[in-house]
């Protein structure tokens, strides 16, 4: 059979176009179907989209705790019985007075400020102490300090300790200074082992360790004593 030039060119041309519509498809194949695969799979394993109600919901289980954290509630207010109770030592008066009379006779008297009980030694101490006690013959005693400790048995004075800037006065007639001074009402005596001046209208002395004896009215001062005496002031 013979074929002219001019058929084989337009055979050898269409033979060209098959062979690359074959390749082209071919080449094309793999890619599609491994992505058409991927994309039903997806759409299979993907879970449908979660309601408005339920994506709220998980929201709020998973919110973090701090952001949920509600105001402090204030503590309640403790009821008496619950509230602890102040020690009995820091019990305190701002005035304090205590005095004792036999047969309506003043015996003696306290004033003083900033008082504060002591149940176990049976004391109180207080601040600006003014002791006033009285003989059996009408005669004063001013006892003031800056502080002082009373002892008590009951209602009746058993003994004072006074400290800070000490002053006794007997009857208005004598003066005795020192820095600390203990009274002992059963024994009528007031002693110092301090430093202690006395002084009266012509007369002082001075030396350390006093000995005070209010029912007999003398006055022994210790150690290191050294006076002056004036006559000519003497009345």
């Amino acid at each position: 059979m013979y074929i002219s030039r001019r058929q084989s060119r337009i055979i050898a041309v269409g033979t060209l176009i098959l062979f690359f519509l074959i390749g082209a498809w071919f080449t094309q194949k793999p890619t599609l179907a491994p992505s058409s695969v991927s994309n039903s799979q997806s759409t299979e394993n993907t879970p449908p989209p979660a309601s408005p109600a339920t994506t709220s919901s998980s929201t709020q289980v998973e919110q973090p705790l701090v952001a949920q954290t509600e105001p402090p509630v204030p503590a309640q207010s403790q009821t008496e019985e619950e509230k602890p109770k102040a020690p009995a030592s820091q019990f305190a008066l701002e005035e304090f007075r205590r005095s004792e009379t036999k047969d309506g006779k003043l015996i003696w008297e306290i004033y003083g400020t900033n008082a504060r009980y002591i149940p176990e030694k049976n004391s109180v101490a207080i601040d600006n102490c003014k002791l006033m006690y009285y003989t059996e013959d009408n005669k004063q005693i001013d006892l003031t300090s800056g502080t002082a400790l009373i002892f008590l048995s009951g209602v009746k004075l058993e003994r004072a300790e006074l400290r800070d800037n000490v002053v006794l006065v007997y009857n208005g007639d004598i003066t005795v200074k020192t820095t600390e001074a203990d009274f002992d009402k059963a024994k009528d005596l007031v002693t110092s082992d301090k430093f202690v001046t006395i002084s009266g209208d012509w007369y002082s002395f001075e030396g350390t360790g006093l000995h005070a004896d209010l029912e007999t009215e003398t006055v022994t001062l210790q150690t290191d004593v050294h006076s002056q005496i004036h006559p000519e002031r003497r009345a």
